[in-house]
């Protein structure tokens, strides 16, 4: 018993404490932050072994959920949890705690009123609006589905599922509050045992009330998301009132930064309803395009939020304190850290796509998930691939550029990115809507192609390669505009070090190729095409498969970022010594 108490003890204390230094901070949060995903494609695995790709049910709760999460996404998890923090942090540090509370108050009252309003509109108009977007982004989809069943399902689940969004609304601005106390590890704990919710409904729930039970989960889990942020709100004192006072200064410069902002997050979610609505009309796409992200989304949130979200206070402060030298040394470190861990990611990801779709999604015996539809998640995550290192860095640019109070020139930069991505989505869509493989060797290209739709299950992959041109452009436009017009970051000095990091990573991809392509022709363990006669071996021997090309592979990468001094593997080195020894490598 007393062991269980000073385990606790010490388990509080760390959770506890203040969090200072952003390597620290963004490492200890990689564990709650990977646990989540851990739970997270759990949650996947056990949907798609239930449902799989064309259960109409699991894709009616998926079209539903997309205007709650629209709404939170736009007014309160995004646009007030992230842009706020600077005038959080100036008002606690220039006046008193009151007045950092009453300001506190003041910005999540003012967001619940618009939330109600939002929510109020779908509550009254839901049974014209649903109908307007599938007439007008997805005609196809109703000739396949019900009038009298599904499209009243999808109505009611998105009315029913503004709730669990307003409790992870609120719990985000809990968040917000305690990363201003440099307490943030409590705060990805939260997502943890969201999903741990979301996958109780699924398990337990969703026998005994089907698809409602995936509903009723995200209902536990978003209230233990708030609720377990609560005892650390009150250790550091943080306070609600209700009050509304608007004539405080810190409010004033909050609505001219954050209205910028508030677009910028309805641009990009406004694409992600597009594109849900518009897969809806192919065949098993809103899921596939759905467990895609499930796989993709680990980057941006383990590699990519952890260190904007460790790194945004203190840029804040440098560039309060006109202290640009350390401003630049901090951004161009912390992308370069990004790099070095997401670009071995990526390449994982790009080579072994269907192994780990496979691994992810249907591992389970007796599984709903085809080796088609285990093809169309992999095509997806393939050319998610594209853009996703580029994903990574935008996330954490954007905070760059909030950390300077800048929010019009992300703006603009948002939409003209989210205009192309739309675009070429929407292009990619009708060329690989005539292929009849999930393969880009089998694209033709012709002008034709890309004005004419087809109807192969393979069209889907145009919205995830529209995306990543988005990406792409939007990453690129934000990094040469922050250079040229507000911090000089040295391009010329650093891009040797970038460089450094891709040549491995190349050298990485040939290798994780020439071990994979060796394992699969002996064992015969992925197929080149679905085939209804395919014999292969087991998930076990599926797993030996992926986690040796893996090792072996990552082991080139850090030997050839270790012939070329990389600085970012002498500052893991402590993290990483247990597998450099078991390699034979020394990190000293």
């Amino acid at each position: 018993m007393s062991f269980i108490k000073i385990t606790f003890k010490k388990i509080n204390t760390i959770l506890s404490r203040e969090q200072t230094e952003i390597l620290e901070t963004a490492l200890l949060s990689m564990v709650p932050v990977f646990l989540t995903k851990v739970f997270g494609f759990l949650f996947g695995l056990f949907a798609a072994t239930k449902f799989g790709n064309f259960d109409q049910d699991w894709q009616n709760f998926l079209l539903a959920n997309t205007i709650p999460e629209f709404l939170t996404n736009v007014i309160i998890a995004g646009t007030i949890g992230s842009i706020v923090i600077p005038s959080f942090v100036s008002s606690k540090k220039n006046q008193n705690e009151k007045t950092f509370f009453e300001l506190f108050s003041t910005i999540l009252n003012f967001s619940l009123l618009l939330v109600f309003v939002f929510y109020a509109f779908i509550f009254l108009f839901g049974h014209q609006l649903i109908p307007f977007l599938l007439n007008i982004l997805a005609p196809n989809a109703l000739e396949n589905i019900s009038y009298t069943k599904d499209i009243p399902e999808i109505i009611e689940k998105t009315k029913l599922l503004l709730v669990p969004q307003l409790l992870l609304g609120v719990s985000t601005f809990v968040s917000c509050g305690l990363n201003v106390y440099n307490r943030f590890l409590i705060t990805h704990f939260a997502p943890l045992l969201y999903n741990l919710g979301r996958l109780f409904g699924l398990i337990f729930l969703t026998p005994l009330f089907g698809i409602y039970g995936v509903v009723y989960g995200i209902f536990i889990g978003s209230f233990l998301h708030l609720v377990i942020q609560l005892p650390q709100a009150k250790h550091v004192g943080l306070k609600y009132f209700f009050v509304l006072k608007l004539d405080n200064k810190y409010i004033k410069e909050i609505f001219v930064v954050a209205f910028p902002r508030l677009l910028t997050l309805a641009m990009e979610n406004i694409v992600r309803v597009i594109v849900n609505f518009v897969s809806f009309s192919i065949k098993g796409g809103i899921a596939a395009l759905y467990f895609a992200d499930q796989v993709i989304s680990v980057v941006p949130n383990l590699f990519s939020f952890t260190f904007a979200l460790a790194s945004y206070p203190k840029l804040s402060l440098l560039y309060d304190n006109k202290d640009y030298e350390k401003f630049r040394k901090i951004v161009i470190k912390t992308l370069n850290e990004i790099l070095f861990l997401v670009l071995p990611v990526v390449i994982t990801l790009l080579v072994l796509r269907v192994p780990v779709t496979r691994l992810v999604f249907g591992s389970l015996p007796n599984t709903s998930l085809s080796l088609t539809e285990t093809y169309s998640i992999a095509w997806n995550i393939l050319l998610f691939s594209i853009g996703l290192t580029f994903l990574a860095g935008k996330w954490f640019l954007y905070r760059v550029y909030y950390a300077t109070k800048d929010t019009k020139t992300p703006l603009f930069i948002s939409i003209f990115s989210s205009i192309i991505s739309l675009v070429c989505s929407f292009l990619f869509i009708n060329l690989f809507s005539h292929n009849t493989e999930f393969a880009i060797s089998n694209t033709k290209l012709s002008l034709e192609k890309f004005f004419s739709r087809s109807d192969s299950l393979v069209a889907i992959g145009g919205i995830p390669l529209g995306l990543s041109v988005g990406y792409i452009v939007e990453f690129l436009l934000l990094f040469f505009i922050f250079n040229k017009y507000r911090v000089c970051l040295h391009i010329r000095e650093n891009i040797k070090f970038f460089l450094h990091k891709i040549i491995a990573s190349v050298a990485m991809g040939i290798t994780m190729y020439l071990v994979y392509r060796t394992w699969n022709a002996i064992s015969y363990i992925i197929p080149e095409r679905a085939d209804e006669f395919y014999l292969g071996s087991t998930t076990l021997n599926l797993l030996l498969l992926t986690c040796i090309t893996i090792f072996i592979s990552f082991v080139v990468y850090l030997l050839v970022c270790i012939f070329f001094k990389v600085e970012e593997v002498k500052i893991f080195g402590k993290y990483i010594r247990p597998l450099c020894k078991i390699s034979g490598v020394k990190l000293d």
